[in-house]
């Protein structure tokens, strides 16, 4: 694997998304390089929120906007003139999207159509990363393990407007190509269900988890036999910085695709077997598991093979190592008040350092 952080260094990064939890931990591993990046992105929607707990608020630049507004996303990136960008900011909830189907199809296809059209003209520009999700996939829930060249579609309203932008982001490739200088590289990640420390969303397990153990919140689970890729948010993170990396590669061309990043073999795990695994450390007295649910699907697996074997990416740890590391992360918080910046970059730290070895 080539030393992907060296090849970053001295870039200039813009990141859409960069309050989210994902975005706050791609935030913090930036800053643990010193590169330069700019964030554009809505305030922190959690509360609490990893961007507010970690200091980023004050430690961050970002500039506070939606990607719908199209004309303060194309200033920006004209001002900031980025060398590479990486679109998180979405609507990311299931649940969520069959309530407000529209805003979810706006902001997952219509705000991905801003970005790279913010984009095209700018010279700075060498390549874009799109993070969408492996819920793209046509899935009849077989259990098949996607790759790439599978055929795309969506279920519900959320993962339908991903498919959406990722057709979206195929005309303006093969529309634009960056050979003429329109529009730069364009790479997409669909990555697994993330777990870590810091996230405090709403409808996710790890969090509901949190709520119940420790705000005592009572809690349904509404989906306990849904298989999912679990990983860890680090995982996916440095997942996203080899392929900025390898964009900016003598090579760069051959990674403008799609690209799956997902866990380990053993790491696809229904909803209940993280339940019964945090019991053993938790009480979760205040956790029912429902009945099911059929408005998502119900065993989703991706093929990470090209990932691993073209950019030398490794999830690394086993989803009981996962699901180790995150509650004890929470549990150096709440109970032992360990700062929240200083537990994030203790585990990016010792992250770096096992994948080293």
């Amino acid at each position: 694997m080539f030393n992907f952080e060296k090849e970053l260094i001295g870039k200039k990064i813009l990141v859409t998304g960069n309050t989210g939890f994902t975005g706050s931990w791609l935030s913090l591993w930036l800053e643990s390089l010193g590169i330069e990046y700019l964030g554009y992105s809505l305030p922190p929607e959690t509360n609490p929120s990893l961007f507010e707990l970690a200091d980023l608020a004050e430690t961050s630049n970002t500039v506070f906007g939606d990607i719908l507004d199209y004309e303060k996303l194309h200033q920006t990136v004209r001002e900031f003139e980025p060398d590479l960008v990486i679109h998180l900011a979405a609507q990311p909830l299931v649940r969520r999207s069959y309530k407000s189907p529209r805003d979810t199809f706006n902001v997952n296809c219509q705000g991905t159509v801003n970005v790279l059209d913010s984009c095209r003209g700018i010279k700075s520009v060498i390549a874009i990363l799109c993070i969408t999700t492996d819920k793209v996939y046509l899935n009849n829930d077989s259990g098949k393990k996607f790759v790439e060249s599978d055929e795309l579609g969506g279920r519900d309203p959320y993962s339908s407007s991903k498919v959406a932008a990722e057709h979206a982001i195929h005309s303006y490739r093969t529309s634009f190509p960056h050979e003429s200088f329109e529009l730069p590289l364009i790479a997409v990640a669909r990555g697994g269900n993330i777990i870590g420390g810091g996230d405090w969303s709403e409808d996710r397990i790890i969090p509901d988890l949190v709520r119940a153990e420790f705000e005592g919140v009572p809690i349904e689970i509404r989906n306990p036999y849904a298989t999912r890729p679990w990983q860890h948010v680090l995982a996916l993170v440095q997942g996203y910085l080899q392929l900025l990396a390898a964009l900016t590669s003598e090579q760069r061309t051959q990674y403008s695709r799609a690209w799956n990043f997902g866990p380990l073999e053993d790491s696809e795990k229904d909803v209940k077997y993280l339940i019964d695994v945090a019991s053993k450390n938790w009480t979760l007295s205040l956790v029912k598991i429902g009945a099911g649910s059929t408005k998502e699907s119900q065993r989703l697996s991706i093929d990470s093979s090209a990932a691993r074997g073209q950019l030398g990416w490794n999830p690394r740890l086993s989803v009981e190592e996962t699901l180790e590391q995150t509650l004890n992360w929470y549990r150096q918080l709440y109970e032992d008040k360990i700062p929240a910046r200083e537990l994030c970059m203790k585990e990016i730290h010792a992250w770096k350092m096992n994948n080293t070895k």
